[in-house]
């Protein structure tokens, strides 16, 4: 079973082809969800129900490309946990931004 998260990415149109070229080399191309062309420059796209572990090699190599293009990408993980947010790269510059809502049943 394990931990899921929901993953949500932005980046500049520059650096989306080596963004999805990494993608397809670590057969996680197939998660993305929901792509979209934002302002002309960006694109958006999300990645639902993902087992994001770091020390995975492939989940490793997609967040050395976010460190090394922080400027032009912006990426929010958010966990099954309601407190587990993890943001990372340029998420105010680039306008990918969260809230937090919580249901309560029972």
């Amino acid at each position: 079973m394990g931990y899921h998260s929901d993953l949500y990415f932005k980046c500049h149109k520059d650096i989306a082809p080596e963004l999805f070229s990494l993608l397809e080399q670590c057969e996680l191309s197939n998660y993305v969800e929901d792509i979209t062309i934002v302002d002309d420059d960006y694109i958006a796209f999300s990645m639902l129900y993902f087992k994001w572990y770091d020390g995975y090699p492939e989940v490793d190599t997609i967040n050395n490309f976010i460190n090394s293009h922080s400027s032009q990408v912006a990426f929010i993980r958010n966990g099954e946990d309601s407190d587990d947010i993890e943001t990372r790269g340029n998420i105010y510059d680039l306008g990918l931004d969260y809230y937090v809502q919580f249901y309560v049943e029972g």
